[in-house]
Parts: C-alpha cells; sequence; structure tokens
C-alpha cells in the first residue's frame, strides 16, 4: 500500500486545522450573538422599564400638585381623558369623574396638562396567552387597592378610608416585571401570588372619583416584600398576571 507524499499529507493536515478553525470561529460567532441577543433583550426590558417607572412619577407628581396648589380633594381628581377620540371629555369616556372641576383633572389643560400616554404594546404579554383580558392595553387608574404598611389598615374588613390612589399596567411581560423591581431595589426572586380578587382592570375598576370598599384588596399580604412598598411589580396566579403597582394617594 503506498501511502501519499508527505507533501500531500501536509497539504491534507493544513487542510483539516483550517476547517477545524473556521467551526470554531463560526461557533463562537453564533454564541456571541445569541448573548448579544440576550442582552439587548435586557437592556430593552430594563429601557420599558424605566419608562413605565418615570410616568408613574410624574402622575404622582402632578397628582400631589392639584391636591396641594389647586386644592382637589382625593375624590375630586380626575383621570378622565379622550378615550373614545370624540373630542370631548365626558361621561362616554374612561375614567370620567363628574365631580371633578377642571382645574382636577390630570389630563387637563387646567389641570394637570399631561399628556395621556399609553404604554407600548411590546410591555404587554400577548393578549391571545390570556384567559381574562379586561382592559387589556389601558393602564388603570384604580382605588380598589390597599398596600400593606402604607396609610391606615383595614385588612379582611371593608374600609373604603384604607384603599390607597393607584397606577396600575397589568399584563406586563415578567421580563419587564423583573426589571421593574430590580430598579426599584425590590429583591424579588420567587414570586409569590397576590390574590386581590375582583380586581381585572374592567371598566367597574376604574377611579371616578368614589373609594371603594372591598375588603382583602391587599398588597403585600402573599409577597412581604412588598409592605410598605408605594411601587413595584406583583404576581397573581389569577390572571392578568404580572402587575406593576403605584400609589399615587396613600390614604
Amino acid at each position: 500500500m503506498k501511502r501519499a507524499p508527505i507533501q500531500q499529507q501536509g497539504n491534507i493536515l493544513f487542510l483539516i486545522l483550517i476547517s477545524m478553525a473556521l467551526f470554531a470561529m463560526l461557533t463562537f460567532a453564533v454564541t456571541d450573538a445569541e448573548n448579544e441577543s440576550t442582552d439587548m433583550d435586557s437592556e430593552m426590558a430594563a429601557l420599558y422599564a424605566t419608562q413605565i417607572i418615570q410616568y408613574a412619577n410624574d402622575l404622582k407628581t402632578t397628582v400631589a400638585r392639584l391636591r396641594m396648589i389647586n386644592e382637589c380633594s382625593d375624590e375630586q381628581i380626575s383621570f378622565a381623558y379622550d378615550s373614545d377620540g370624540d373630542g370631548d371629555v365626558d361621561a362616554s369616556d374612561y375614567f370620567y369623574n363628574a365631580s371633578a372641576p377642571d382645574k382636577c383633572m390630570v389630563f387637563g389643560n387646567e389641570g394637570g396638562n399631561m399628556t395621556y400616554d399609553p404604554l407600548d404594546a411590546k410591555v404587554y404579554v400577548n393578549q391571545s396567552s390570556l384567559s381574562v383580558t379586561q382592559g387589556y392595553g389601558i393602564p388603570l387608574f384604580t382605588s380598589e387597592l390597599e398596600v400593606s404598611g402604607i396609610g391606615s389598615y383595614c385588612g379582611s374588613t371593608s374600609g373604603n378610608g384604607c384603599n390607597e390612589l393607584v397606577f396600575m399596567a397589568h399584563y406586563i411581560t415578567e421580563d419587564i416585571c423583573r426589571a421593574i423591581n430590580k430598579k426599584l431595589g425590590n429583591e424579588i426572586t420567587t414570586f409569590a401570588s397576590e390574590s386581590i380578587p375582583g380586581l381585572d382592570g374592567g371598566v367597574s375598576d376604574h377611579f371616578t372619583g368614589s373609594y371603594s370598599s372591598i375588603a382583602n384588596t391587599l398588597i403585600g399580604d402573599q409577597q412581604m416584600e412588598f409592605v410598605g412598598k408605594y411601587s413595584g411589580c406583583i404576581y397573581r396566579s389569577y390572571q392578568p398576571g404580572y402587575n406593576y403597582y403605584h400609589v399615587l394617594v396613600a390614604r
């Protein structure tokens, strides 16, 4: 049996080494691309988290100004906006508060003069994956929540003097929820399910000037890390899943 010439053997060995080097480079490129994609996803989640938190902070500052400077009562605060797009803010619109003068309207020119700013669609989970979709894509302003360790405590008894005025963004993704808690310093690794029965984001949950007296709508009774926290992102096994909350008025 004849052996290949030494030069030919060297060429074959060289080609094998080149192939191995190219394979290694390709593997590195694919791995690097995957890491870059993961980093980008993390960066986007952090960006959306920042936007949500900033929007909530702006809302809280505006509500505080209406209460202090415009002398609006808690019941007069209004989050009404032209939700039906007819050019007017009236009883057909979301969050309409009949008792609110113009100076107490968060999104009104004579009040807070804020722009109603629905969150980017990418902050929400896919609607088709939800069993409950009431209020999907609509930032919620509600008086049906009590946060443990903030303001007065009613707990298992009904009491409208204990419920906070709260901004909520529900149906958001888990990645953004975790990014929010990280930015707020809420050290949550494993989520417990906050029950909050009856709160699903529908029209009946909208704040329109009165404070509800529903019992057991407490944040912080299952997830103890949220006791005394004015804002954070909670989990509910009952849809809508992950929810960001921010207390605008503690009571």
